[in-house]
């Protein structure tokens, strides 16, 4: 766990989405919460699974993002963006991933 938590704090220091950005959330439910930061034209997006299943996440992007961006699932989450907008995450039980546009661990 000090391993994960080492990281988390490196990811949000060497990101300014995470560490300035606006906040928008992109998906609720009873278990899953996926939001998205923004911060002068970069951005991430953090999931976060409080149940205990596995979760199979589909929400919008917003139109105003560059979709040409690569994204990297700092955690080994598996995800696909598609050309409308459409975010598909898997999220672990009780688990959590953040997509930022460059790898910063």
């Amino acid at each position: 766990q000090l391993d994960i938590t080492r990281r988390l704090i490196a990811l949000r220091r060497g990101s300014m989405p995470l560490l300035y950005g606006d906040m928008q959330t992109l998906l609720l439910t009873e278990n899953v919460w996926v939001y998205m930061r923004m911060y002068m034209g970069e951005w991430s997006v953090v999931a976060l699974n409080t149940g205990d299943k596995a979760e199979s996440v589909v929400c919008s992007l917003p139109a105003l993002i560059d979709l040409s961006q690569p994204l990297t699932a700092n955690f080994g989450g598996k995800f696909s963006v598609q050309t409308d907008g459409t975010l598909r995450l898997e999220v672990e039980p009780y688990g959590f991933e953040v997509l930022t546009k460059t790898k910063t661990l």
